[in-house]
């Protein structure tokens, strides 16, 4: 029986962190699971004794809250939300009575991650490109596909609309291009981007400058809630290939902007296989030339904010909530039970 999620919230809750958070949340609601915050055996692992034992090939196991070397049991106890980084691998939470939910999983570290996690009872997908990487490396090995999601209680929180045009994060080079360049044509219309070459974000807007933003979530969600338009990206494509190994999973970004009421204008491949299954091209614009671009701005803007039964189908299927339904079919599915209350 899964009873427990685990955290790190305690060690680890940089902004960008926090949709985990609220993932985590959506699941303790949904599936009557246990949160169990993890961050004080992480950081007594990432220490001194940690150091020395990842020198040490333990065949990408780590500890038990015993301190034991995790065994290669078909069992499992909890779920984890987890970001695949390299230094993931030498991780407290990976063991084999953990199934982890990979988010960011890139080509260019999925051997790592297959290695690492290839003892688990199962493991959990959040793009549908890597099902058919992890079942070919390692056979056998049980993998449930779920795509990401935005919390559920953001789809309620409105903001009033102040700006027209926002990317948030990471910025795709030839929609920036084409943002600055309108807003030059046409400076009426106001673009708000991050520059995060550097510890935290610095925000700018065409129209006033440098601005002061909050760093907490909260601030980041009415932030992307008060633009009428986010121009959203994958991020494989645009020069994004030698980072992500060319996957293209759909990023929380998209969902995000969706359920805070903005219109979505990107980028991504028509044909990528997360998403086609995830239907992104019935809600956002997708934009190959600067000329479209401008059309589609155009567009959304002139339609104003009206509700789309089609933005709100993306939204329903997409929340946290229903990630965690999701998960919990995938895995009983596969003979597990979730929860103390498992639904």
């Amino acid at each position: 029986m899964i009873r427990e999620i685990w955290t790190l919230r305690s060690l680890r809750h940089q902004v960008f962190r926090q949709v985990l958070e609220g993932w985590e949340d959506d699941f303790v609601a949904e599936l009557g699971l246990a949160l169990i915050d993890k961050g004080h055996w992480e950081e007594r692992a990432n220490g001194r004794i940690g150091t020395f034992l990842r020198k040490v090939d333990v065949g990408g196991r780590w500890f038990t809250d015993n301190w034991c070397l995790a065994q290669n049991k078909r069992e499992a106890r909890a779920l984890m939300f987890a970001i695949f980084a390299p230094h993931y691998c030498n991780s407290y939470v990976v063991q084999s009575e953990v199934i982890p939910v990979i988010i960011d999983c890139w080509g260019t570290s999925l051997n790592k991650a297959v290695e690492a996690l290839g003892n688990t009872a199962a493991v959990v997908v959040t793009n549908i490109e890597l099902v058919p990487e992890f079942e070919k490396r390692r056979p056998g090995l049980q993998v449930i596909y779920s795509p990401l999601a935005v919390e559920a209680k953001v789809a309620s929180l409105k903001f009033k609309k102040k700006y027209d045009l926002i990317q948030v994060g990471r910025k795709n080079p030839k929609l920036h291009e084409w943002a600055i360049r309108l807003t030059n044509e046409k400076p009426g219309i106001e673009y708000l981007y991050a520059d995060t070459s550097g510890t935290w974000p610095k925000w700018f807007s065409t129209r006033r400058g440098e601005l002061t933003v909050g760093l907490s979530r909260g601030d980041y969600l009415e932030t992307l809630g008060s633009a009428k338009i986010a121009l959203v990206s994958a991020p494989g494509i645009d020069g994004g290939e030698a980072r992500t190994g060319g996957f293209n999973p759909v990023t929380p970004r998209f969902y995000e902007a969706a359920a805070l009421g903005c219109k979505l204008i990107g980028r991504f491949p028509p044909n990528g296989a997360d998403f086609v299954q995830n239907e992104v091209a019935s809600v956002c614009a997708n934009v190959d030339s600067y000329e479209e671009f401008v059309v589609a701005v155009s567009d959304a803007l002139s339609v104003g904010q009206s509700e789309s039964p089609l933005v709100n189908k993306f939204i329903e299927a997409h929340t946290g909530r229903e990630m965690a339904r999701t998960i919990n079919q995938g895995l009983a599915g596969l003979g597990f039970k979730l929860g103390a209350h498992s639904k």
